[in-house]
């Protein structure tokens, strides 16, 4: 695992970005000035006492906040296909969703998960053995969805789970943890041995999966005593 410091200075990247992103490292960003229905302002007090000097730096100035120990906080990134809030997956269109071709930025082959719920154990039995590992309520749960929002001048809460939506193609799931400096290797990266994962995954050419799109199919279920029963399902295609 990498950090939040590593992913915020990585260069030698496409203009595009894959892993890059400056905006890492910040918690919380203010622009001054107009802000929809608001005005933010921004004062800068010098000096103390009677001697005190405020100034209105309100125009062109920006407040940023950042992650503590940047550093120390390792994440690790999924492509996950999973439903928003509307109940639809980001760029699904007619039943069918194609993943984009810049996903081969990251290698030549994915490893498909199989089994969500047991690799989410092996991750949680490794975190708790360790007692180098910490957490913060600036990880905001320490894992869950990417989302997608325009940053462009945007005011407010960035954290850990909000990108610019230029990065949306990525799907992104992640978990985050703190590291303490003891248990960092050389580079400032982190390995959390969580075992072989190799009966609960699949290696294959991410080329293959390129080249059609999936078919989402959706269960519609209903609560009878205390199991679930198939209402319909809704198909499109054959993948």
């Amino acid at each position: 695992m990498n950090s939040l410091a590593y992913f915020a200075k990585l260069e030698n990247e496409s203009e595009e970005g894959l892993r890059s992103d400056p905006l890492e490292l910040v918690l919380g960003r203010i622009y001054g000035g107009p802000s929809g229905k608001y005005f933010n302002k921004i004062i800068l007090t010098i000096g103390n006492g009677r001697e005190a000097k405020k100034f209105d730096v309100s125009n062109n100035a920006v407040l940023t906040v950042g992650i503590p120990d940047p550093s120390n906080v390792m994440i690790f990134c999924f492509s996950a296909l999973a439903d928003d809030e509307t109940g639809r997956i980001p760029g699904e269109s007619n039943g069918e969703l194609r993943l984009d071709k810049r996903l081969l930025g990251f290698g030549s082959h994915m490893l498909l998960i199989r089994n969500n719920p047991a690799l989410s154990a092996r991750i949680t039995n490794a975190i708790s053995k360790n007692p180098c590992l910490y957490s913060s309520k600036y990880f905001q749960g320490g894992y869950g969805l990417v989302e997608y929002v325009d940053l462009e001048r945007t005011s407010g809460n960035i954290g850990l789970f909000r990108k610019d939506k230029k990065y949306s193609w990525q799907h992104e799931f992640r978990f985050c943890l703190g590291v303490r400096n003891e248990a960092l290797n050389p580079v400032g990266a982190f390995g959390l041995q969580i075992g072989d994962i190799s009966d609960i995954t699949e290696l294959l050419s991410l080329e293959s999966i390129l080249q059609k799109p999936f078919t989402i199919n959706r269960r519609v279920v209903k609560k009878v005593g205390n199991e679930y029963v198939d209402v319909a399902l809704t198909s499109r295609g054959n993948r």
